[in-house]
């Protein structure tokens, strides 16, 4: 029994079903000796059962009033009883019941506890071994089946409590404060109402169902309308069951609303602070352990998709797997990843989160989510797509992939829980970008360089935090551009041309090639090579950036500048925190040496090949 049936299982079972089986103990109260009904009663049940008092009034209808009724539990079991109900009150209609059908005219319990477990070997202590129960394997506090469920024409519960235990995981606790069922005859609906708490998050369940005799019907789709009411959010049904006792066999309409997304995710067993809200609605099936909603349509913060969620039930001792295939046509990450208003805009505003992976997760999943268009500030990129999964102590990024300033950016990568965290590794490659459009994204201003730039990048890091990975990183980037164009004024500039003060320079200088190498160790991004070579000029730069402090430290120097006179070859020095970068002549500072790695830097081989064919690399 899965945490996604307890509700469904305390209704049934608790609720409505549980006290089917003590039309067997009242059929035998003629004899009016307490003693001989509790021997008859543990025979029927294959369990001890004991009752406190017992008063019956023979009437119509008849009268039942009981207290300290109590199951015994399985013998390996926590706890020494099952069941217990503090007090229980009934008045039975005896016409209904010499036709075949147990029907309440009013029932009331108080106080009941139920105990569902299960241990090791995976036994479950709400079936029996065989003995003398009336379903061997199966205990007799429920109906054999839907054909045999009873009439409720006024049910009251107060202060109920199910617990579900199973090794190796948390207690599920769903408390009942007041569960009613109201109906005025067999063949009319029924009103239900059920005010309590899943795991101490209150919730509140009202609906309406066909009615009793419906039930009892096996041939006819039991029909049932309901919305449950959590802090975390709303979901509402229309539709039928083919098995309501076993909340199985469904097909109906589902819509969902959760002001914020991680507090429904609370109820699956994972622990995500995501907290934008979604709306869904589509169509509800369950079979089996497979629960979908597909043909959806739905919004995550506004951002408005459609596709399939589906939930297999793994079984015992197992996570379940969570499946979501969603496509939209417009996504905006800042809406869907909100974060801390008091962290944004600060350097070390994510250091503080976490990334650890959960060992034994309530849930795996596997996404798949495409976007016809996708914004993150002032990126904006085009036909988005990216597949990933998690499983206990991993989470994957097997394929990502979307058009940016041209051109195409493909990513992979993994985490895995090691002892120090979480050990990440990633790769990304960007093929035919736009040159202008790039450097527009960094920062630079439009129409200093023109051509289409590919780019490669690998790293590895480990950490528990943001910050951590950060300190404890290795990887290496490549940056190419081939037969492109940079501005005579950039030209003129980085070479502290005297041309450059007295006039403005227009135009274009070819670029016949260019290529930056980086190299990423624990947090510092060291320029082991920067190297671009214009028609009669070759620039070159080395230098680091600091991604923890957020800080660049750059020269960039022409490494000749042919016959031209003015050319004073004085080096640039760029630095300053990423959001505000100065530049300045770097005449006798120590930061105007070029220290470029050897040609011979060693990279990955799908860096190194893109490197080789550049013909900056080969000079």
């Amino acid at each position: 029994m899965s945490r996604k049936r307890v509700l469904v299982f305390v209704i049934g079972l608790l609720g409505i079903a549980l006290v089917t089986g003590l039309g067997g103990v009242i059929a035998i109260a003629a004899i009016g000796l307490r003693p001989v009904i509790e021997f008859a009663a543990s025979r029927m049940l294959d369990r001890q059962l004991s009752i406190g008092t017992l008063r019956i009034v023979w009437r119509n209808p008849l009268s039942v009033e009981l207290t300290d009724l109590r199951i015994a539990n399985a013998s390996w079991g926590s706890d020494p009883e099952m069941l217990r109900i503090d007090s229980l009150s009934a008045e039975i209609d005896l016409p209904a019941l010499l036709r075949g059908v147990l029907r309440y005219d009013k029932l009331s319990l108080g106080k009941p506890e139920l105990l569902l477990e299960r241990n090791a070997g995976g036994d479950a202590n709400w079936r029996s071994a065989g003995g003398g129960s009336t379903r061997p394997g199966h205990l007799a506090i429920s109906p054999r089946d839907r054909s045999g469920f009873p009439t409720f024409i006024d049910l009251a519960l107060h202060d109920g409590t199910l617990i579900y235990r199973n090794p190796g995981s948390r207690d599920l606790r769903l408390e009942l404060h007041d569960l009613t069922i109201r109906s005025t005859g067999d063949d009319e609906m029924a009103a239900l109402a059920l005010d309590g708490a899943y795991n101490a998050l209150p919730l509140r369940l009202v609906g309406e169902t066909a009615a009793f005799s419906v039930m009892r019907d096996r041939a006819t789709p039991f029909g049932s309308k309901f919305s449950i009411s959590t802090a975390a959010g709303i979901l509402g049904f229309t539709g039928t069951m083919i098995e309501p006792l076993d909340f199985d066999g469904i097909e109906g309409a589902m819509q969902i609303e959760a002001p914020k997304i991680g507090e429904l995710l609370k109820i699956f067993g994972l622990d995500l602070r995501w907290d934008v809200p979604l709306h869904l609605a589509g169509a509800f099936a369950k079979q089996g352990a497979h629960w979908q909603l597909s043909d959806s349509d739905g919004s995550l913060a506004k951002n408005r998709f459609d596709g399939t969620l589906a939930l297999t039930e793994a079984g015992r001792g197992r996570p379940d797997a969570v499946a979501l295939d969603l496509g939209f046509a417009e996504l905006d990450l800042k809406t869907v990843f909100a974060d801390d208003q008091k962290s944004v805009g600060t350097a070390h505003g994510h250091d503080a989160v976490s990334l650890h992976i959960d060992e034994s997760p309530g849930a795996t999943i596997d996404v798949q989510i495409a976007a016809k268009r996708l914004a993150y500030g002032r990126i904006h990129a085009a036909d988005f797509a990216i597949h990933g999964s998690s499983a206990p102590s991993t989470v994957s990024v097997g394929a990502l992939s979307f058009s940016v300033a041209g051109g195409r950016v493909k990513a992979s990568g993994s985490a895995h829980a090691v002892k120090g965290g979480s050990e990440i590794a990633a790769s990304i490659a960007l093929s035919g970008g736009d040159a202008d459009e790039i450097a527009q994204l960094a920062g630079a201003a439009a129409g200093q360089i023109a051509g289409r730039l590919d780019a490669g990048a690998t790293f590895d890091m480990t950490g528990q935090t943001l910050a951590d990975v950060l300190k404890r990183s290795r990887g290496q980037a490549v940056l190419a551009m081939s037969n492109g164009q940079v501005s005579r004024a950039f030209i003129e500039k980085a070479s502290t041309d005297l041309r450059a003060i007295f006039r403005t320079s227009e135009g274009w200088v070819p670029a016949l090639c260019l290529l930056g190498v980086v190299d990423l160790r624990d947090g510092i991004a060291t320029i082991a090579q920067l190297r671009m070579r214009a028609t009669d000029t070759t620039l070159v730069g080395s230098g680091e950036a600091d991604l923890d402090a957020a800080r660049l430290d750059v020269t960039i120097k022409a490494e000749s500048a042919g016959s031209r006179v003015f050319a004073l070859d004085v080096p640039l020095h760029i630095a300053g925190d990423f959001t505000r970068l100065s530049v300045r002549p770097a005449i006798g500072s120590p930061s105007a040496a070029i220290r470029e790695a050897p040609a011979g830097h060693r990279l990955p081989p799908e860096l190194q090949a893109l490197a080789e064919s550049n013909s900056c690399r080969k000079e």
